[in-house]
């Protein structure tokens, strides 16, 4: 059953010294009422995001790292494409 709903929460946090900062936020998407069936292999919708940062100046640098045990509700053993990746971040 399809989501009709997507709710966000996040945090953050930023420390300035000087002019350099340092700070990381957090993010988590939920699918309130999205179902999985047995053959989407009952996976779950809902994922995270963790974003550390650095920054000198007016320039900041962030890497985005998303974690997702089920790639956002598609769990299998393979993704379809040449290599074999699986969705499970596993090789």
């Amino acid at each position: 059953r399809d989501a009709s709903v997507e709710w966000d929460f996040y945090t953050g946090y930023i420390k300035t010294f000087d002019k350099f900062s340092a700070g990381m936020t957090v993010f988590y998407y939920y699918y309130p009422g999205a179902e999985s069936t047995p053959e989407t292999g009952n996976t779950s919708y809902n994922y995270g995001e963790i974003v550390p940062q650095i920054g000198y100046g007016p320039l900041t640098l962030k890497y985005f790292i998303t974690y997702t045990p089920d790639y956002a509700g598609y769990n299998s053993d393979t993704m379809g494409g040449p290599a074999g990746k699986r969705s499970r971040g596993t090789t």
